[in-house]
């Protein structure tokens, strides 16, 4: 045991004298005199002398108590082995790029700043008398601390050096602190003795702790520390610094590069290509002036699409578009013969790929803070002389010839000389390099064996596109059960649907029938999203002529809540007009239309510029009662469309604009209602849909691409579908239509080139045509490419690398970590003997293939520096036993800790402070019953004295 502050232990000590000076002087004060009277009292005392003489010791025995009790408290004891317990101080510094975030004069960044107040809480806390351990994590790797260990004295210079080696600037990368505070939680849930003190050094932004995925999580994290008693100190570093009194937290402007994409994947040489550039204005005022857009191909500056920007404007994106084309390769390989062989073919795309560099920049922010390496994007593309495409046909030999599913569709896509279609047995696959394709079609298959859907579901996730036509021969048990759970396909089927079938029985009948549904003026394909590439075209020219379009069968989906429950995972391209009868409608109609004519009534009377939609929308209920009674579903649709959409006409109060209406916040969920219900009455059985899987897509047709009569849903013979023949126009549309369909199959398919910082890859190649040995080299991109920058970016130096046999030696695997800066990564990969084909030069004699990749940072999820207020950052309700949450601070207090590193001695204890009023009421009462006081009794008269007197 030791006290903090002996000498008051000493003083205490001295003062013990003071009661029984008082004592023994307050026994000297009386004389002694010889009282007849007293003689008998004398006698009693000396009976009661001993319980006497016991009180007055018990009470002076409490004042000497009283005594050493108050000098404890203020000496303050320390019992044995405690003045070890101090306090473990667990800091999680926030590394991800946002901390890059300059101050207005540039001088330091925010994770400069974060730092030095982590140094700043070691020199204190070093200085303490009690022991105190730091561990101090970066967000970024919360596997093991940068720095472990106790504090002294000269700890300040050792934390900044361990965390200088650990990262002396912010990572590149999108970082969520919830995986270092959850460490960092843990660690001190499992320490024992001493206080617990929890510190996230951040920038606080609102993405993180509002928006982001994991800003739940840890708000629970937070609660969950402070229920666990740790000292929970978010410590805000970015600079301009939080003002306690003001709601309201300021943060720097930052523009930044969030989007620059390609129209497709894999590019024709000599073939425009358009590219897009989204910049983001993260700030609150018009950019000015605007900056210049700097494009570069292959490090050549190009003048003809740099520019100088429009006005950006705050708070929005600015897309700007620019045409690119590539230029045929001087000594490209030999095309493609129809008498070449399969691995003739295969060689020859491998060599024919070939690979442009594209960077954007709009140069440096050089006022207010904010970021620069987020104003610079590489993109990778590939150019190729002709996309190819493997079709893997399923039909049986009768259903091949003339007008079969590969007929139509091969002649639909051979006038494009853009699209090259190779036809591939299924038994074959394993033998292809997916990689080379951009996408796969296959045709009314049952079945797949189980290593082709494990190949095509790499395949998708790394980037391709799976497009299925369904034909009778299609088992829909495999297609829910297996592809649907594996992302190759996007739906759910039910079953061949023919909608006469039921109502005509008579084959002869149901034919007639078709014929005549051909006549009929209704539309017989719709299209939810007009826009889309794929319908843009036929939607406008030949709506018209596909009105003679029949679908007599086709595969029908099981109810969309079971595959696509929320309707934002598949896209429906094109759908079947709803065939249901009105009468289903007419209730939720009414119902519909009277709550909207209520809710407007009721938010006129609230709002006078409402007044003027209250008529018009009482006069489309009259028009939705005129559809019912007429009992088309198409008109009615037509009404809800007019009752959402019309857009009005000026100067005319009768016909107000009706978006307006309902963008209104209190009108907006009418309004879904009222959308979703167009829809049901408008939209039947999907018939073409597209669900983006992995990195890839999948698209889905539920009937075949050929016309040829096949297997209905009692027939033996019916053509499910006459698109692909009959009027011109019809076929026009149809080859359009295949042609807009295959672009947009091979838009986004192929393996992905581009890639976010913080991501890594894997690249598998055939043992049978590669070397074990390689080659790459990583391009660094500049924070901001100033004007004056050479035309030529420095390659970076070749270095080898031997790659690993996977696959039972069948392919070669080469896997990079997750890149953390951005640049471009280039691998060569040299081509093994025969490999080249015939005349090529032998295995590493300079024939070798190159691919390449872009790494870029993730500007849509760290270049947002909006901050989070402080309700936000304090999740815990107020009322708990050692605060009301957590401790916000900045730089500007910071230097005021409160380390909560006291040394628990006596003086803290509740106990002592009970025992101590209890020994004080003690001697108050002792002191009480020994000092001379009448009883209540003693001094009234005696009650007979007065009427002896009298008598």
């Amino acid at each position: 045991m030791e006290f903090l502050h002996p000498g008051y232990m000493i003083a205490g000590g001295a003062l013990i004298s003071s009661p029984i000076l008082i004592h023994l002087i307050n026994r000297m004060r009386f004389k002694r005199i010889h009282w007849a009277a007293m003689e008998f009292l004398l006698k009693s005392q000396k009976r009661n002398r001993r319980r006497l003489i016991i009180e007055q010791l018990i009470l002076l025995l409490l004042r000497i108590l009283l005594m050493l009790l108050a000098g404890f408290l203020v000496a303050r004891l320390v019992y044995a082995g405690t003045s070890a317990k101090g306090a473990t101080h667990v800091v999680v510094l926030d590394d991800s790029f946002s901390m890059g975030d300059r101050d207005p004069k540039g001088k330091t960044t925010a994770y400069r700043e974060g730092v030095k107040q982590i140094a700043t809480l070691a020199e204190k806390a070093g200085d303490s008398q009690a022991t105190q351990f730091l561990k101090v994590y970066l967000a970024s790797r919360p596997d093991a601390p940068v720095f472990d260990g106790q504090l002294g004295r000269e700890s300040k210079s050792a934390v900044e050096t361990a965390i200088a080696k650990g990262g002396a600037q912010p990572t590149l990368l999108s970082v969520s602190p919830l995986a270092a505070i959850k460490k960092g939680r843990a660690d001190l849930a499992g320490t024992k003795q001493g206080c617990k003190m929890l510190y996230f050094v951040s920038d606080f932004r609102d993405r993180d702790w509002s928006e982001g995925g994991d800003a739940e999580n840890l708000a629970k994290e937070v609660q969950g520390a402070i229920k666990e008693e740790i000292s929970v100190t978010f410590l805000d570093v970015a600079a301009p610094f939080r003002e306690k009194a003001s709601q309201v937290v300021r943060n720097h402007d930052n523009l930044a590069i969030v989007e620059f994409a390609a129209d497709q994947r894999v590019a024709l040489e000599e073939t425009k290509v358009q590219f897009t550039v989204g910049i983001m204005n993260y700030g609150v005022t018009v950019q000015q002036p605007p900056p210049t857009l700097r494009v570069r191909v292959n490090g050549e500056y190009d003048k003809i699409v740099s520019q100088q920007l429009p006005s950006l404007a705050a708070g929005t994106m600015t897309r700007h578009s620019f045409d690119l084309s590539f230029p045929r390769r001087e000594k490209g390989p030999a095309g493609i013969a129809s008498k070449d062989t399969d691995e003739e073919k295969e060689r020859k795309r491998r060599l024919d790929r070939y690979y442009f560099h594209v960077q954007a920049d709009i140069g440096d922010e050089k006022d207010g803070g904010g970021l620069n390496q987020d104003n610079c994007r590489d993109l990778i593309i590939e150019v190729r002389r002709q996309v190819p495409t493997l079709l893997l046909d399923g039909n049986k030999k009768d259903n091949r010839g003339e007008r079969s599913d590969v007929d139509l569709l091969t002649k639909a896509l051979g006038s494009n000389r853009e699209f090259e279609i190779q036809e591939v047995e299924l038994d074959k696959l394993d033998k292809i390099d997916l990689a080379l394709y951009p996408s796969v079609i296959l045709i009314n298959h049952a079945e797949l064996p189980e290593a082709v859907v494990k190949r095509l579901q790499n395949y998708v996730n790394e980037g391709g596109t799976v497009c299925y036509f369904l034909g009778e021969q299609v088992r829909p048990a495999f297609y829910n059960e297996v592809l649907f759970p594996a992302g190759l396909f996007p739906l759910k089927l039910d079953k061949m649907n023919d909608p006469l079938a039921t109502e005509f029985p008579d084959l002869e009948k149901r034919r007639e029938a078709r014929l005549e549904k051909l006549k009929e003026s209704r539309p017989k394909v719709l299209f939810p999203n007009g826009s889309h590439p794929v319908v843009s075209t036929i939607s406008l020219l030949y709506q018209g002529p596909l009105q003679g379009l029949g679908v007599n069968v086709y595969w029908k989906a099981q109810p969309r809540s079971q595959w696509d429950p929320d309707r934002k995972q598949v896209e429906d391209l094109l759908v079947l007009p709803n065939p249901g009868s009105i009468d289903v409608y007419k209730g939720q109609a009414q119902r519909l239309l009277a709550e909207a004519l209520r809710d407007t009534t009721k938010l006129a009377s609230k709002e006078a510029e409402v007044k003027k939609y209250v008529g018009p929308v009482d006069a489309f209920g009259g028009k939705v009662r005129d559809a019912l009674l007429e009992g088309s579903l198409t008109k009615l649709s037509q009404v809800l469309d007019d009752l959402l959409n019309d857009p009005g006409e000026k100067g005319n109060p009768a016909r107000p604009k009706m978006p307006d209406l309902w963008s209104h916040v209190d009108m907006k969920d009418r309004a879904k209602q009222l959308l979703e219900f167009r829809d049901s009455v408008l939209y039947g059985d999907p018939l073409l849909v597209s669900k983006q899987s992995g990195r890839g897509r999948v698209v889905a047709m539920m009937i075949p691409p050929g016309t040829l009569p096949r297997k209905g849903v009692d027939e033996d013979k019916v053509s499910w579908n006459n698109w692909g023949e009959g009027e011109r126009y019809l076929t026009e549309s149809y080859a359009l239509f295949m042609n807009r369909l295959q672009a947009y199959l091979v838009s986004q398919g192929g393996q992905n080139l581009n890639f976010n910082v913080g991501q890594g890859m894997e690249l598998k190649v055939p043992t049978r045509l590669y070397t074990q040995k390689a080659l790459w080299s990583f391009t660094l991109q500049p924070d901001a490419l100033p004007n004056d920058a050479p035309n030529k970016l420095e390659e970076g130096k070749k270095q080898e690398v031997t790659l690993k046999l996977e696959d039972n030696k069948l392919n070669y695997l080469l896997k990079f970590e997750p890149q953390v800066k951005p640049g471009v990564l280039r691998i060569y990969l040299p081509l093994a003997e025969g490999a080249g084909g015939p005349g090529a030069p032998p295995a590493g004699k300079g024939l070798e293939e190159m691919r390449a990749f872009a790494f870029n940072v993730d500007a849509a999820s760290e270049s947002n520096l909006k901050r989070a207020s402080k309700d936000r950052l304090d999740p815990s309700p107020p009322g708990r036993s050692t605060g009301s949450g957590v401790m916000i601070r900045t730089p500007g207090d910071a230097g005021d800790y409160e380390f909560a590193d006291k040394q628990p001695d006596a003086s803290e204890s509740p106990l002592l402070y009970l025992f101590f009023i209890i020994i004080l009421v003690a001697e108050q009462a002792m002191a009480v019953h020994l000092s001379f006081h009448l009883k209540s009794n003693e001094n009234a008269p005696a009650a007979s004295a007065a009427p002896a007197a009298a008598a």
